[in-house]
């Protein structure tokens, strides 16, 4: 006779459960968190007797995935967070575009600035003080000849007129570094040329300069950036690097323009210059990349520096 409180069951869910779970007294299973996919469910029984019955029932089923868990959804997911990183990305280099695009429209600003300046004071120096000393000269002299011959003026006004001549070539020199009229009139080659026999007698220091008469139909906002380049390098080749010659060369080559200034000084690490904030490297450089150029600082203690700059070469138009 079988005993309905004596009856046991087991029961197990193929691919969750390691074993039979076995039960008495209970006519309902649960299980919780079931993934989406194919069931096997078995359920054996045993009598009051203790005999089970192998072969048992079997039920099949299956769990539909809900929409979250569906691959197309997940994709969707991914390419949602793809799609938030590339905006957000877009957004950041647009914000860096626009920030570089101000820097450079303000760094071309103040080279415009520094340049119309350079103008005015060009202008006064050759208009003023150049006249004026022209004219202290040539009353010096007046006053030279209304001097007897054998007068001990005559040596003072002799080393006042010489002292005159020597402020006057810094002048005109200091004028000419200032506004080069002669990069207008003749170009970027005769220019630089001029540039660099006259800073040799000044500086006292040796000059090669070697120009490509090609460069003369540069355009004037190139040739005045190369120009302004080859006057800081070899203003810092004079005042720091204890060289003892400098060499200039303009070259072109398949549409682009080259300026190297180099020294056989002491060099330097190009690296503190930099940390340092050196103005007169950053100001070369801004004015290359203006015109979507490349410029190259090199040295190294003990083996000289070199400038080394190429532009686009553009004509006049």
């Amino acid at each position: 006779m079988v005993v309905p409180g004596k009856v046991r069951f087991r029961f197990k869910l193929e691919g969750q459960d390691t074993g039979w779970r076995e039960v008495a007294n209970q006519r309902r299973v649960e299980y919780s968190n079931l993934p989406p996919g194919d069931y096997h469910f078995r359920v054996t029984a045993c009598n009051s007797s203790g005999v089970w019955n192998d072969e048992g029932a079997v039920l099949d089923f299956t769990i539909a995935p809900a929409y979250y868990q569906m691959n197309w959804f997940r994709a969707l997911c991914v390419l949602t967070f793809l799609a938030m990183l590339w905006t957000v990305y877009q957004l950041r280099v647009r914000a860096l575009e626009r920030r570089h695009a101000e820097v450079r429209a303000l760094n071309e600003q103040l080279i415009n600035a520094q340049e119309a300046e350079r103008i005015r004071i060009a202008g006064e120096l050759h208009d003023g003080v150049l006249q004026q000393i022209t004219s202290l000269s040539l009353r010096l002299a007046t006053v030279k000849y209304q001097v007897p011959p054998d007068s001990e003026a005559i040596a003072t006004i002799n080393g006042l007129q010489k002292e005159l001549i020597s402020i006057g070539t810094g002048v005109r020199h200091l004028s000419h570094e200032l506004h080069p009229a002669l990069l207008q009139e003749s170009g970027l080659p005769a220019a630089l040329s001029s540039y660099c026999e006259e800073f040799s007698k000044v500086r006292g220091l040796r000059v090669e300069c070697e120009t490509d008469q090609s460069v003369k139909d540069l355009s004037p906002e190139a040739a005045l950036c190369l120009y302004r380049v080859a006057q800081e390098a070899l203003g810092n080749a004079a005042k720091y690097s204890e060289a003892k010659q400098v060499n200039v060369r303009l070259t072109r080559s398949e549409g682009q323009v080259g300026l190297s200034v180099s020294d056989d000084g002491i060099g330097c690490d190009p690296t503190q210059i930099l940390r340092a904030g050196g103005l007169g490297v950053i100001n070369m450089r801004e004015r290359v990349l203006h015109l979507d150029g490349t410029f190259e600082f090199e040295s190294e203690p003990g083996h000289g520096t070199r400038v080394k700059v190429t532009v686009p070469f553009r004509t006049v138009t």
